[in-house]
Formats: C-alpha cells, structure tokens, sequence
C-alpha cells in the first residue's frame, strides 16, 4: 500500500494551495485513500510497451501488453495533468480517454502458461499533449505518454548526426555527449594489387597514389566504401528533395568543423557533401569508380579511428559502384544547384560532369566488370552479390533514371524504355536500388518527357509499386508486431531490411495518394521503439529501453555511447558466439558490445532510418503551401558538354 502515500501528499499539498480548511483536507486524503483501495487490484508482472518516440496525432496508437493473465480485466485511461479532475476541482489531473476494448496478439514468444499479449488501440484519440497512462491492475511507474506532430521530425535529426560520427580524415568532437577523436586516416591512400593487366590500366590512370581523405567510415570497420556512401548519401538527398523548406533551418549542433568546410549550405546538405566529396575523389580519370578504402588487417577490438595508423588502400574499380556513383553525382547535380547557395550552382555542374563521364565508362563496357585481388576480404567487406545470376543492370538503370531527372536527354529515357522490364523492382537494397531512381522518375517530368512511351513506363512502375506495396502490406498486418519480416529476412541487417521495406510503402503512398500505405509503414516502423517481442528501442541513446552497448570500436575504446545508431536488430545466423541463437528469430538479439552480428551499425541502416523518418514527416505533416514535385517539368540547365578525355588534333 505504499502508492497510497504519494497520493495523500499530493492531495495536501493541492489542498494547501488552494487554502482549503483543515476540514477540506482531511475530506480529500480520505477520499483518495478510499479511491486507491476501491480501484487496488492485485499488481501483475505485465510489460507495458509503448513507442518510446511518442505517436502522431493522425497515425495508428497503440500499446501491448505482455504477460497479462487472459481473464484480467482491461481498462486504459489517459490522464492530462494540467487540467483539473472533473470529479474532485482541487485535483489536477483530468481523464480524456477511457477504453476496455483489446484484441489478443499472437505471441509465440509468452512463456509463462494462462499469460497473453494484447494490443490497446487508442488510434481515435488525436489530441497532441503529454499524458499520463493508468492501466488497470498494473501498478509499477510508466512513462508519459506523447502525442505529438513532430515525432518523425524529432528523431531525425539524431539518425543525420550519426554521419558526422562517421567522418573519416579529421577530427570529430560532440561536446554534448563529451567524445572525441582526432583525425584519422590522413594518409588515403595507395592503389592495391591487382591483376597485371588491371594493374597496367590503373597505374596508367592514376600513378598508383589517390588522395581519397575524407568521407565516412561504413562502421566499425573503419573501411570507406562507395556503395555504402553512395546509397546513402542518395536518401539523404532524397528526403530533402521531397521538401528543401522544411531543412532550411535544420541544424545537427556540430561542436566542431574542419577550417576548410564551407557553411553555406544547411546541415543536412553540408553533411551529405562529405560524402559526394569523398566520391569525386574516388573516380578515376577515364570516368570508372574505385570500390572502397581501407587496410589489409581489420583494426583491433577496442582501437579508435585515430589509432588505425596501418597502411591503406583503393581497391579496384568496378562497374557496379561506378554506376550508383553516376546516379548520387546525378542527384547531386540538381540538389545543389537548386540550394540557393552561390557555389551551389557550379558544384552541381562538377557533379553532373563526373556523372556523365562515369556512364560513358559503363557505355563502353556493357558487361559487368569487378576487379579484386588477393587482399579483398583481409580487413574490410565487400558489396559485391555473390548470386551467379546477378547483373548491374539494377544499378545502370538507377543511374540512366537519375540522370534523365537531371538533364533530361533522351538516350537515358531510351535507357530505361530497354530495360525496365528486366529489373525487377524490389526493396530499395544495395543489391538492386532500381527503386529509387524510378521513385524519382515517377514524380518529376522533364521538357523531353512528354510521350506515350514515357506515360507507359510511369504507369508500370506505379503498378509494379503498388503490387510490392500490397505484399508487404499483408504481411505487416500478418505479423504479430507489424514487422512483416519472415525468417529470410533476417539473415543480414533485420532492422535495415524492415524499414527497406516499409519504405516501398512510403513510397507507393507519395505516388499513388493511398493513405492505407503510409498509416501501415507508420505501425510499422513502431517495432523498431519499442512495440517488439524484446520491449527495445533499437536506436542507441534514446529513452524508453535502447540499447546502449552498440558494437563499435571507437564506442568500446572510449567507454562511452554514442547517440542515433540503428542497430542491425535481430539475427539467428549471427557468428559472433554473444548473439543467442534462437528458434525465434526475432529474439535472437542481445545488447552486447561484442555481439558484431546484431548490435552493429551502418551508414545504410541510418540512411534507411533517415528516408523512413523524412517521408513519414512529409506525408504527415505536408507543407501548408505545398510546392510539390509531381509531375511538374524540370528545366534542364546542367545539359553541357563533357569536356573531351583528351586533347584533339586538328585534321
């Protein structure tokens, strides 16, 4: 009975500011006395869930219940403590919402016999504001519950900051969560061994040394990879794209910059132009993209970056990154172009000129082309799809997409007219990120674009959407915790391949206007805080259960967290001996520093998370004089000329 003793304080104390009589006083300590042991039940071991970022006032809102008793009685009220009890005036705390109606969870990971899980759905309370939840039955302490416009909004900012973590080349200081490290891998780097005929090229071209400082590590690896850079940079950009208003004042609170870093731009394009940067570099002169950075040896356990002092190196080029670094130079090109930045313009244009230069390199090898030597996979990963019938075609036709958008010529439509039908449109992945390229076709025309051919490709790829949408769709609404994941899905990043998924969602939402779409990826994307057999929030340093012990080097050599990670979530083929191995798959997670199989991060899962975020902000909160892109033409001022590769003689 000792909850009884906070109340009757509370009632003295709002009775004393109210200058009630000792009489009043005594009236109101026995009516909450008598009100607590009226509604008293006996207190279950029940697990409260809740989204620990809060809910939209016009998203679904729901709790779970774990461990509840089947016969235990359900009641859920929430409670505004800035407004006075409607019963008893001298008390604040009014009740705004009241339900008893739940419906049972298929919950294959209850234990305990006679216990169920629940869902309580309170999707018709709107009303944003800071609540109270009271539960029936379930006595311990619970958090306040948010309703709120701007929860997407909120988290976005600190999945974005999580790049700046990443720089490689400099310093990086964050003097909110005290951390530091000074600046690494300043010696980027030496051009790796290859095949004697690769070799002859890649010498001839580039004198064996680049300077490729810069950029972002992947992750714990300290490796710079281009496929990772480029697909994320490219959702980056993506987000801003659908609404540049919205980031006009958008800040990451750096504590520390580089002298040689312009601020013209706002955050979200600054940070992203770390990336762009560092791919510029990493192209050689015939127009062909090298594939990563990094050392022969992984780096040891708990090393910072600025203590990786090993030799490092540029591995071989390769059609499939020289194309997704066609296609985010291309987006590039028209994002800062249109930043309204005076250097914008002619930044835009060096992008658009890489970008093109990159395809004539793809037009003049038509088939797939990956140099590797013998040190690939000594201390680094690759990107590289080891399914014998994996092509690059998903990968030129997302650049011939994303360059058409740009400039509008015709032989990138024709491109596309070719090919489309022979890319199958999937998820959003670094193995086939078609998508976004025909995402973006969708919803820009250009002055070229007009044609039955054009309006026929359109409508195919809303269609094929719209066909990958429903699928998913079924399957979230099929799943106990909105996951839509099935066993396959876990053999990499879970996390990752959710949100990959409930953004073809978000996606068919912007296209076809279905709101059905995006209230289903909003559930969705609730698993992730919190609403998850395991009761987490994946995203390290926030409230509400997240995980703290990401598996980083850096993180486990200063001791200290680090915020806005998405962790890659639950995996039962983890090789990392701390991760359980379960017949759950979705329970195969553990938050350990050593668990590299499921508690690891990567630029694609913050990217990932970034697009969910920006998208679901968007169609949520659309802009109050929305200037939307679809379907208006484009100009085309970035159509110029590649300078020749090399001098011409006169005839």
């Amino acid at each position: 009975m000792l909850f009884i003793i906070p109340l009757t304080i509370v009632g003295l104390l709002q009775s004393y500011h109210a200058k009630r009589t000792k009489k009043d006083v005594l009236q109101v300590c026995i009516l909450v006395l008598l009100y607590d042991l009226v509604t008293a039940l006996p207190a279950q071991a029940v697990e409260v869930l809740q989204s620990s970022i809060g809910y939209h006032p016009e998203a679904e809102k729901y709790l779970l219940l774990k461990d509840i008793a089947v016969d235990s009685p359900v009641e859920m009220k929430l409670i505004d403590l800035s407004k006075r009890n409607s019963k008893f005036p001298f008390l604040f705390g009014k009740r705004v919402y009241k339900t008893t109606a739940f419906r049972p969870v298929s919950d294959n990971s209850i234990q305990n016999p006679g216990s169920q899980t629940i869902r309580i759905d309170f999707t018709d309370f709107k009303t944003p504001g800071n609540y109270k939840l009271k539960l029936k039955g379930v006595k311990h302490t619970l958090p306040q519950l948010k309703i709120n416009d701007f929860i997407y909004w909120d988290i976005l900012k600190p999945s974005i900051k999580t790049f700046y973590y990443q720089r490689c080349g400099q310093s990086v200081r964050d003097d909110v969560l005290d951390i530091f490290h000074s600046a690494c891998h300043v010696r980027d780097a030496t051009l790796a061994e290859a095949t004697a005929s690769a070799l002859q090229i890649s010498v001839a071209l580039d004198d064996g040394e680049r300077d490729v400082t810069g950029g972002w590590h992947n992750g714990s690896d300290y490796a710079k990879y281009v496929t990772s850079t480029a697909l994320s940079a490219s959702q980056l950009m993506g987000i801003y794209n659908i609404d540049p208003q919205a980031f006009r004042y958008f800040r990451l609170g750096y504590s520390l910059l580089d002298a040689r870093e312009s601020s013209e731009f706002n955050d979200l394009l600054h940070e992203t132009k770390v990336g762009i940067d560092w791919l510029l570099a990493m192209q050689r002169r015939d127009g062909a993209v090298y594939r990563k950075v990094s050392g022969k040896r992984w780096p040891a356990e708990k090393m910072p970056p600025h203590d990786d002092d090993q030799d490092r190196y540029v591995f071989g080029v390769s059609t499939q990154e020289t194309a997704n670094t066609a296609a985010t130079l291309a987006i590039a090109a028209r994002t800062f172009q249109n930043a309204g930045s005076p250097s914008g313009r002619s930044y835009g244009i060096k992008c658009l000129l890489a970008a093109e230069k990159a395809w004539q390199y793809l037009s003049s090898r038509p088939v797939q082309r990956v140099q590797l030597v013998d040190a690939s996979y000594l201390g680094s990963g690759e990107f590289i799809d080891d399914n014998p019938k994996a092509t690059d075609l998903p990968y030129r036709l997302w650049a011939a997409a994303e360059l058409f958008v740009t400039t509008g010529k015709p032989l990138y439509q024709q491109f596309i007219f070719a090919h489309l039908p022979a890319v199958e449109i999937v998820p959003f992945t670094w193995r086939n990120p078609a998508l976004l390229g025909l995402y973006h076709y969708c919803q820009h025309s250009v002055s070229t674009g007009f044609s039955a051919e054009n309006l026929a490709a359109k409508q195919y790829i809303k269609q094929q959407v719209s066909a990958l949408a429903n699928h998913i769709a079924t399957a979230i609404e099929n799943t106990p915790y909105a996951s839509g994941l099935s066993a396959p899905h876990y053999a990499e990043s879970s996390n990752r391949m959710l949100l990959n998924r409930l953004n073809v969602l978000l996606i068919a939402a912007d296209l076809t206007g279905e709101l059905r779409y995006r209230n289903i990826a909003g559930r969705s994307l609730l698993y992730l805080f919190e609403l998850n057999p395991l009761g987490k929030t994946f995203v390290t340093g926030l409230p509400l259960h997240a995980v703290n012990n990401l598996s980083h080097r850096w993180v486990r050599a200063m001791e200290k967290p680090l915020l806005g990670f998405l962790v890659d979530g639950p995996n039962p083929n983890a090789t990392d001996s701390v991760t359980p191995r379960t017949a759950i798959p979705a329970l195969a997670y553990v938050d350990d520093a050593e668990a590299a199989s499921s508690n690891a991060s990567s630029l694609l899962n913050n990217a990932a998370l970034a697009f969910s975020l920006g998208l679901l902000n968007h169609l949520y909160n659309p802009p109050l004089n929305p200037d939307t892109l679809q379907d208006n033409p484009l100009p085309d001022p970035l159509n110029y000329k590649l300078a020749p590769s090399r001098p011409q003689r006169k005839q």
